[in-house]
């Protein structure tokens, strides 16, 4: 049996999952208030901004964030604008005597996989009419191979990350940050507020992320500015102070800058 342990999840090296079920939903919980406990284990792509509780362990979620949640665990969510994701629910086929560690939270820097489009292949494959044995078959040996290159990624099986202190330190600023993008967020405090040097911190913030702090910030900013543009029809100028850029000169600035378009086109698209 599969199990979670620490910040991972024990996979079989050599299995093909089985399927149950696979697609893009919507999500709108609010305050942790919906409690979910699959039989299943779920694999999901989130695409809002939010946190997960996780059997106890609060994770920062954005759009691009991989969460792997184990069977029969609890999970809760708190997403401020609704949502989407992909999920893929399945199991095990058969036990295997190696086991690979993939991370039950992956953040979003690794886009050299194609998560979405491997997601979305995988759910194409399931939705096929279940005598088309071939593509639940194709469906089964991509999502393998999808979980092995979560494994393969994650920096811990790669090299040994920074110790305990750190990551915890790393978790409880992305909450800080996603919990505050209306606000004006200076690195120097907030390495205060997680009580480690702005060095040490920017770090491994850094190794994790795959980018530095404010560039972090700004990216988060954007994307949260970008979801609002496409789902409220509220001024850009009131968008802009609810992601912490209350300039409009500014605003337009950097979000042209992050996406290559003016808010206007990015509405208008």
């Amino acid at each position: 049996m599969t199990m979670a342990i620490s910040n991972s999840f024990k996979w079989p090296l050599q299995t093909y999952p089985q399927i149950t079920n696979a697609g893009h939903f919507p999500l709108s919980d609010r305050d942790y208030a919906v409690a979910y406990q699959s039989p299943t284990h779920a694999l999901h792509l989130h695409e809002y901004d939010g946190h997960i509780d996780m059997n106890g362990r609060l994770l920062c979620l954005s759009p691009g964030t991989v969460t792997l949640s184990a069977a029969k665990g609890i999970t809760r969510y708190d997403v401020p604008i609704p949502g989407r994701h992909w999920c893929i629910h399945f199991q095990t086929a058969h036990r295997s005597k190696q086991n690979v560690s993939v991370p039950l939270h992956l953040p979003n820097h690794h886009s050299q996989i194609d998560i979405t489009g491997r997601m979305a292949h995988i759910a194409s494959l399931h939705a096929s009419p279940k005598d088309e044995i071939i593509a639940h078959s194709a469906a089964s040996h991509a999502l393998q191979e999808l979980l092995l290159l979560l494994a393969y990624r994650w920096p811990q099986n790669i090299k040994q990350t920074a110790g305990t202190q750190a990551n915890q330190a790393v978790d409880r600023l992305l909450q800080i940050i996603h919990r505050g993008l209306d606000q004006t967020l200076r690195v120097s405090e907030l390495t205060h507020e997680v009580q480690l040097s702005q060095n040490y911190l920017a770090m491994h913030f850094r190794q994790r992320m795959g980018m530095t702090i404010p560039n972090y910030i700004l990216q988060a900013r954007i994307k949260r500015a970008q979801l609002l543009l496409k789902t409220t029809n509220l001024p850009i100028k009131q968008i802009g102070a609810q992601v912490g850029i209350p300039d409009p000169q500014h605003f337009n600035k950097q979000f042209r800058r992050v996406t290559g378009q003016s808010p206007t086109e990015h509405r208008l698209v």
